[in-house]
């Protein structure tokens, strides 16, 4: 509104460009608004992000979980912080995997809207071993 009443700063021309010329700030056609909303509410959303698939190389079902478990909680020292609540990571890997490390004792339960994870003392700990052993220069 403050552009189509005060046009002349660039800013506000822009606006007005997005617009459009025929813009009437007092005319809401309240029938063509919920026939455009209704064509949303028809189409079902769907996820649009597609579950990572591995190259045929590596689907092999004899995997050793431990061995990936590991890998996962060494990574998981990467991203280590603490905030009020203890030692988090960040959550990027697989959910089997991190349930499995809930399950050890390793992690508090993953599951949740949070971006990290809140790891147990005994996590910490394995997962700055782990990443020692693993990645550390010999």
């Amino acid at each position: 509104m403050a552009a189509v009443r005060k046009p002349r700063t660039a800013k506000n021309a822009e606006l007005l460009d997005w617009v459009g010329d025929d813009y009437n700030p007092d005319y809401f056609d309240l029938v063509a608004v919920n026939e455009s909303l209704a064509k949303f509410a028809a189409k079902p959303q769907k996820n649009k992000r597609k579950k990572p698939t591995l190259p045929r190389s590596v689907q092999n079902p004899a995997v050793d979980e431990e061995k990936i478990d590991d890998m996962v909680l060494a990574l998981l020292a990467l991203t280590i912080f603490k905030d009020k609540t203890g030692t988090r990571a960040w959550k990027n890997f697989d959910w089997d995997s991190l349930n499995r490390l809930h399950a050890k004792g390793y992690l508090h339960d993953p599951v949740g809207t949070a971006k990290s994870v809140l790891m147990t003392p005994e996590g910490e700990m394995r997962a700055v071993e782990l990443f020692a052993h693993l990645f550390a220069k010999r």
